[in-house]
């Protein structure tokens, strides 16, 4: 209910006051049902402008094989699109990105792209990567580093993923940590209490 007053309310608000305001000048000079019309096309273009920031956000597109050199490009926005790309294309990065130090970027966006695109990265560096980011202070990149540990398909992990479970005190990351564990097709065992 709060998203949809914050979806329609706002604006239908917004648009009142802009109305009323807007309305006082052409009253002077024309008759109000013109005076309407007139008002209602300035809200409209009003409303349009105000709009095209929201649309053209701050996204970057990148060519499927430039993603890899984008990595080193200076603008953060570039960059997070070349991990899209590459996690899209499921490429290997674990040279690039160390190279490029992704994983202690300030943006949380950059360290969650490249926690998703080492699922699809082979080699001991990409796993000792993920399990770095797995300890991300973020809640999401930590639970995006436990999807692409079981994306892997790396058995090998499943000690280290449940003594995270254990330890860890965010219910979220632990819920990605067990689901982690059931794509690697981890069973939990028998309790040894006794059941009543």
């Amino acid at each position: 209910l709060t998203f949809a007053c914050l979806l329609i309310g706002f604006p239908l608000l917004l648009y009142s006051i802009i109305f009323s305001m807007l309305a006082i000048i052409p009253d002077l000079w024309l008759t109000v049902g013109q005076s309407d019309i007139v008002t209602a096309i300035g809200c409209v273009g009003i409303g349009t402008i105000l709009l095209v920031p929201v649309y053209q956000g701050s996204t970057a597109s990148v060519a499927s094989t430039d993603a890899i050199t984008a990595l080193s490009a200076p603008s953060s926005i570039i960059r997070i699109a070349a991990l899209r790309q590459i996690s899209r294309d499921r490429k290997g990065i674990t040279v690039d990105a160390s190279w490029q130090a992704l994983e202690n970027s300030p943006s949380i966006v950059e360290r969650y792209w490249l926690a998703r695109s080492l699922a699809y990265a082979r080699g001991p560096q990409a796993l000792a990567m993920l399990e770095r980011l797995a300890d991300d202070p973020a809640p999401i990149v930590a639970c995006q580093a436990f999807w692409a540990l079981g994306e892997r398909k790396n058995r090998a992990v499943v000690p280290q993923i449940l003594n995270r479970i254990n330890t860890d005190t965010h219910w979220y990351t632990q819920m990605y940590a067990y689901r982690a564990l059931r794509t690697l097709r981890w069973v939990q065992p028998r309790s040894k209490l006794l059941s009543y």
